[in-house]
């Protein structure tokens, strides 16, 4: 008999808060959801991108496609976090604010 394999999901949750002054603050927060296959890191993980508040249509489908070009390009490592990494980087890239503040979780099956 083989070993059943259960496909992990590890959820990356970022939340992002630029501040413009003292009366204008935007707020990004994300769950990135990465389905592991078996064979990971040789191949990419399923991804997701759960938007809770503070991204567009288009900013959404763009993060998407900057997740999967950034695991694309990454395969065979290990790549969860530089994925979350390209993300942030990106987002940021997009909202031009005098400061910004980052809360990254993480969640793992046990």
């Amino acid at each position: 008999m083989s070993p059943i394999m259960v496909r992990q999901t590890i959820i990356v949750s970022l939340c992002l808060l630029f501040v413009y002054n003292l009366f204008s603050v935007f707020v990004v927060i994300i769950n990135l959801v990465c389905s592991m296959p078996d064979d990971y890191p040789e191949c990419v993980p399923e991804i997701t991108i759960d938007v809770e508040k503070g991204l567009s249509r288009l900013k959404h489908e763009e993060a998407i496609a900057l997740a999967n070009t950034t695991a694309e390009d990454n395969m065979g490592m290990p790549s969860i976090f530089v994925i979350a990494e390209a993300l942030r980087y990106g987002i940021c890239g997009s909202y031009q604010s005098s400061r910004y503040d980052l809360t990254i979780s993480v969640s793992l099956p046990l």
